[in-house]
């Protein structure tokens, strides 16, 4: 078992291909009996008598034959096996009697071993659930473990690294044929005990194991005055020899632990394997002052059940608690989860990754992820949208940054159980009287192995919905739940779901009945604001209480000249929270005004509400306004932005532009859309011509007109055809950016930039931009919505105004990421 490069180094493998058939020749003239487990069918009980099993089989690699019904070396077989073909292995079956550890030992065969645990009855249905190439450095032969249960059937297979091509094979360490001197030494060993599970902490130590290894008391004492989250600390003695162990099943566990003056050190030990902390092998608990809930991430061990041993070496050793996580998902048999969670511990430096999944027909998603939207705390999970089908599947992630492509992951396999059709549904709610929720939460039971679930809903005039909701987004933690945004009507309602998957639709859910109370017309709506008297507030924002059962408001608003609003809103759009808001875009003169607002629902209309009066401050005349910008030379600033005095009362503002050649500007402009704090300020679209321009303003008001300002002059200067643009970016590498920015320094007098990019196969941005809406203080950016794909990218930019276009910019190149398939993947 590989499990981190803090002490396990990786095994070399060297295939002499020239001298195979001398070898196959060889040793057939030295090939004795095959074992009597050779074969799948004939696999050897395993019946742990005392604390062990044992096993020793001489010439193994000379004997055991390769069968065609063994599961390939590969995908999804023997994982941490290199891909060979024509697999020899033997095999044993534990039928466990109570739940605990399975653990598997070659150590002291003499050659390259491999093991794998396997949990099924048969080669069809075997499922992976431990795997070990290595049981550290250097030491070639192997150490798997696996939480075992009662009612499962385990298979123990023993092959050699590399697998075994005939009756011959060569090793890292043997340039030589297995023929006779190979032989197979095994030691099964059984620990009963619970095993903790993913996700839970283990504060309460039940679980734990505590003994000595003969040169400790063994005693084990609760901890006095420990505070925190792990209370119920345990502490060892202060002997050396003290030892804990435990259980879990995942790929990964944190030790939680308290330094304290007295502390001490303690050997960590991961399936029989010791683990080294920096430049030594314990972990230190010393510290000058007491420390709650330390904690030491293990690192990412092969997926399966696993064995840790705890030892006290100096001191008193304070441990708090353990969690067990899988760090990488899906693996092994997921069943019916055809939408899982992919899962992979965060690579330092990585800014984006590629997620490749085969299943058994192929490819069936190739993605790129950004890691800053799909990474937290040491992991990265995405979910995709695809919904797999039945069967064998490969999964792998690339790493990549600006610097390049980091290699493929190691290959992980899970399973999914091959779609039946899916069973009937389960309703939850709605059911019964739901008052005047017209728009509910649908809720039902998660059915296994459905991948889409159709709702269908029934009213009191008909079919009111008939929608089919995926299960990646309706479903979660077993319960499904959708909210349809089609408000319903009072009355009566019927409801089913069905369910679908590849392999058809299942039976419609036993139906379930509610009733939406809007029997009666809604009640009278109480208006809030506005009131009284409101100044020269000609836009006011009309809010009124939320009423009950109401679907509709109308709004009805009178003027001393008569009518000025009658308008109907729908409920939804402009109520939260218990209170309607609705700020109308007719502007209000001075004078008297009163509004009331109206219910309705499909059982008719409500009352009136109250009617309230308020007051507007009659308009003063506008009077002239004061002009700010633009003024004097202003440079090549062919789009200046205009600003001016907001005057108290002026409800609509006239911008006039004069160049030399005329009106360039004249254009109206509401205040409450242009004003702030004092301040109007507009920047047309219209790009100016050089030379001088004298500009006015003129304000209004429902009194009329008011006098024009006096006039501000400025000057352009005379256009000529821009200059070349400088482009900044992208350039190089991208990497998996396939919607770029582009970026230059903004060019004196351009009004419009054409952008020209060209891809492997020819030309796919071509496209003019407006200078006013892409450029900021000396730089213009944009970011077309054209996707691109990988390969190498050309790019130009040209400047333009009514001068004439300027010169192509200089190209700049830019490569996007191309995916490449993992190994093995045709």
């Amino acid at each position: 078992m590989k499990t981190g490069n803090h002490f396990l180094l990786g095994r070399g493998i060297l295939v002499l291909a020239l001298l195979s058939t001398l070898l196959m020749t060889n040793t057939q003239n030295v090939r004795a009996a095959a074992p009597s487990n050779d074969l799948f069918d004939g696999a050897t009980n395993i019946i742990i008598t005392g604390n062990s099993f044992t096993d020793a089989i001489q010439d193994v690699t000379g004997t055991a034959t390769p069968k065609p019904g063994d599961p390939p070396n590969g995908e999804p077989a023997i994982s941490c096996n290199t891909n060979y073909p024509g697999l020899s292995s033997l095999w044993y079956r534990y039928d466990p009697s109570q739940n605990g550890m399975l653990n598997v030992s070659t150590v002291g065969s003499n050659y390259d071993t491999v093991v794998a645990i396997w949990q099924g009855t048969t080669l069809a249905n075997l499922v992976a659930v431990s795997c070990n190439n290595d049981y550290y450095s250097p030491i070639k032969q192997s150490f798997a473990s696996a939480y075992v249960e009662v009612g499962s059937a385990y298979y123990v297979e023993v092959t050699a690294a590399g697998g075994i091509g005939g009756a011959a094979a060569l090793s890292a360490n043997k340039a030589q044929p297995f023929a006779v001197t190979d032989d197979l030494s095994l030691t099964v060993t059984f620990d009963p005990g619970t095993a903790v599970g993913v996700g839970v902490y283990d504060d309460s130590h039940a679980n734990w194991t505590w003994g000595d290894d003969g040169g400790g008391s063994g005693a084990w004492t609760h901890g006095t005055g420990i505070t925190g989250p792990f209370a119920n600390t345990h502490t060892y003695s202060s002997t050396a020899g003290d030892t804990t162990k435990f259980n879990f099943v995942g790929d990964q566990f944190t030790l939680y632990y308290t330094k304290a003056s007295n502390g001490g050190h303690m050997e960590v030990w991961i399936d029989n394997i010791k683990i080294q902390f920096g430049n030594q092998f314990y972990l230190d608990e010393n510290s000058p002052t007491t420390q709650y809930q330390q904690t030491w991430a293990s690192p990412t061990l092969d997926p399966g059940g696993h064995q840790v041993l705890l030892k006290n070496l100096t001191g008193t050793i304070y441990v708090d608690a353990i969690k067990v996580a899988y760090r990488i998902a899906p693996l092994g048999d997921i069943s019916t989860d055809y939408n899982p969670t992919y899962q992979w511990n965060e690579v330092a430096g990585a800014t984006w990754y590629y997620l490749w999944v085969n299943g058994p027909s192929g490819p069936v998603i190739q993605k790129w992820y950004q890691a800053s939207a799909i990474c937290g705390g040491g992991l990265c999970s995405v979910k995709p949208s695809t919904i797999l089908g039945g069967g064998n599947h490969t999964w792998w992630v690339q790493t990549w940054n600006n610097v390049g492509t980091g290699p493929w992951s190691s290959a992980k396999y899970f399973t999914t159980a091959i779609p039946t059709i899916p069973d009937q549904a389960t309703l939850y709610s709605p059911i019964g009287d739901i008052g005047t929720n017209f728009t509910p939460t649908f809720e039902w039971e998660q059915v296994p192995g459905a991948t889409w679930f159709y709702l269908w809903i029934n009213g009191p005039t008909g079919v009111v919905l008939k929608q089919w909701y995926p299960v990646y987004s309706a479903c979660n933690g077993g319960t499904c739940s959708v909210t349809p945004s089609t408000p319903l009507a009072g009355g009566d309602y019927t409801w089913w779901i069905q369910p679908w998957n590849a392999a058809g639709t299942g039976r419609w859910s036993a139906p379930m009945t509610f009733h939406a109370a809007s029997s009666a017309a809604p009640g009278q709506a109480t208006l809030t604001a506005p009131t009284g008297d409101i100044g020269p507030n000609y836009n006011p924002t009309y809010q009124w209480n939320e009423v009950l059962g109401a679907t509709w408001y109308r709004l009805w608003i009178n003027g001393a000249s008569g009518l000025v609003l009658n308008k109907w809103y729908q409920a939804y759009s402009i109520c939260n929270a218990g209170v309607c808001s609705v700020t109308s875009a007719a502007t209000l003169g001075g004078g008297n005004y009163s509004w009331a607002v109206q219910t309705w629902n499909d059982a008719g209309t409500g009352p009136w509400s109250i009617t309230v009066n308020f007051i507007t401050a009659p308009p003063l005349p506008p009077d002239k306004a004061i002009l700010y910008t633009p003024e004097g030379d202003i440079g090549t600033e062919y789009n200046p932005t205009y600003q001016w005095q907001d005057f108290p009362g002026a409800t609509w503002y006239y911008l006039w532009v004069n160049g030399s050649s005329g009106a360039e500007i004249k254009q109206w402009y509401q205040a409450s859309s242009i004003c702030t704090a004092g301040t109007c300020s507009v920047r047309p679209s219209t790009s100016l011509s050089g030379g001088n321009h004298t500009w006015w303003v003129q304000t209004w008001n429902s009194t009329g007109q008011g006098p024009w300002s006096d006039p501000k002059m400025f000057t352009t200067p005379a256009l000529t055809v821009p200059g070349q643009a400088t482009l900044t970016a992208p350039t190089g590498d991208i990497g998996a950016e396939y919607n770029p920015t582009y970026q230059w320094n903004e060019v004196s007098g351009a009004t419009w930039y054409y952008l020209w990019v060209k891809g492997p196969s020819g030309p796919v941005i071509q496209k003019w931009y407006q200078a006013i809406s892409v450029c900021s203080a000396g730089v213009c950016s944009v970011t077309p919505s054209t996707t691109l794909a990988g390969g190498s990218y050309r790019w130009w930019i040209q400047a333009w105004n009514s001068a004439g276009k300027g010169l192509w910019s200089d190209p700049m190149d830019f490569t996007a990421t191309t995916a490449t398939p993992p190994p093995g993947v045709p």
